[in-house]
């Protein structure tokens, strides 16, 4: 599905960037959408930052939080 394949890419994602030192919510956004852009469909930018900001309070990974991140208001 959509959302396995998201949390997948997220997570690898983080993994590969964690080599490089720490890194913020905003560093895995911009490194997933970059790599996706020829998704079709693409992925929706918020839903990818809500998944990071998910994903980082079940504790599957550690990331500085963005202020920046692009979010609902009502998340």
């Amino acid at each position: 599905t959509k959302k396995a394949e998201l949390v997948a890419t997220l997570l690898f994602t983080e993994k590969e960037l964690k080599k490089k030192g720490d890194m913020a919510e905003r560093d895995v956004l911009n490194e997933v959408m970059k790599w996706k852009e020829r998704r079709s469909p693409p992925f929706d930018k918020t839903e990818v930052a809500e998944t990071i900001r998910d994903l980082g309070v079940l504790k599957w990974f550690t990331l500085k939080p963005s202020k920046d991140l692009p979010i609902n208001a009502n998340f």
